[in-house]
């Protein structure tokens, strides 16, 4: 741990991502509480009344997966990373302003539940009031971390610059390969969170009745995380058949995202994304995003084999 904690701007890093952390993730208990106690049988009623639960589960995991990367990026020094760690916080911002709007224009689904109780929609009306706070609040903590996100951030990129340095020393060509690989794994971790964060609420949300897609997409989950693990292993060993076998199955990705959006916002499919249609847009947005971004670097990557960077990746294993 001390190797680690080396300044207070890191010691600082890590306690307003720890702090961020408990802090939202006890918050979206609070949301989590005021809905199940009110929503009658929240996994049996309509898209809204079911996928509540899901976002508020995402926006949890996705705060542990910060908090996650910003402890590798202080453990490794990593100062591409740190720019992924501020990336990432703004996409929680966003993340956390959908969330209040698909929340606070929440809409019962359980007409016979209203109809039955004259009271329900009143319970209904007032357990939105009282989540409202608690939404507010969400998106200003994580806007106020990202902003000292940006300003530790700089102040580390410095330091884990100079470090970098002494690490590869003053070939510019070593360097520029290096940091090329380690944006390119930064893009793989952000697809894998992205991706899982998509599947998840595609296939619950929307894959209830049609069989044959739901095992389909079920099936895919495991493969393209194995490939994106690949793709790792054939840039640091400089695998040339394995790296095209990845940029082969993330053309395939590209065109799976494109290929949701379109049907997303197709008029004959409106029935099946009532009411999910914004937070599958944004995370298979932000997925085609990334894997756009993740196709560039690989090719960078690919280039670079052969120029001296997998001895100095290996050399730096054979020293830990």
């Amino acid at each position: 741990m001390r190797k680690v904690i080396t300044s207070r701007t890191i010691l600082a890093m890590l306690l307003v991502a720890l702090i961020q952390t408990v802090v939202i993730a006890a918050l979206e208990a609070m949301i989590a509480y005021f809905f199940f106690s009110t929503v009658k049988d929240p996994f049996d009623g309509q898209d809204t009344d079911k996928g509540i639960p899901i976002y508020l589960i995402l926006f949890v995991v996705a705060q542990l997966f910060l908090l996650g990367m910003v402890w590798d990026t202080v453990r490794h020094r990593n100062s591409i990373q740190l720019i992924g760690v501020v990336v990432f916080d703004l996409c929680i911002l966003s993340y956390s302003i959908f969330q209040y709007f698909q929340i606070t224009n929440l809409e019962s689904g359980d007409t016979d539940a209203t109809v039955q109780d004259g009271d329900y929609a009143t319970r209904f009306a007032t357990m939105k009031e009282n989540m409202r706070p608690f939404l507010v609040a969400i998106p200003c903590i994580v806007g106020g971390a990202f902003l000292i996100y940006l300003y530790l951030g700089v102040r580390l990129h410095r330091d884990f610059g100079w470090d970098i340095f002494k690490q590869i020393g003053a070939n510019a060509s070593i360097r520029r390969m290096y940091r090329a690989y380690h944006v390119f794994v930064l893009l793989i971790k952000l697809d894998v969170f992205f991706f899982l964060g998509y599947s998840i609420q595609f296939i619950i949300l929307v894959l209830r009745t049609t069989v044959v897609e739901l095992w389909l997409t079920v099936a895919a989950v495991p493969i393209t995380l194995v490939i994106l693990l690949l793709a790792v292993y054939a840039v640091r060993f400089e695998s040339r058949p394995t790296m095209m076998l990845f940029m082969f199955g993330l053309l395939l990705t590209m065109v799976y995202f494109i290929y949701r959006l379109v049907r997303i916002y197709d008029s004959s499919q409106v029935q099946r994304y009532a009411n999910t249609s914004k937070f599958l847009t944004f995370f298979a947005a932000v997925s085609l995003l990334v894997s756009v971004c993740t196709f560039l670097q690989a090719i960078i990557c690919y280039r670079n084999f052969g120029r001296g960077l997998k001895d100095h990746l290996q050399g730096k294993e054979d020293e830990k």
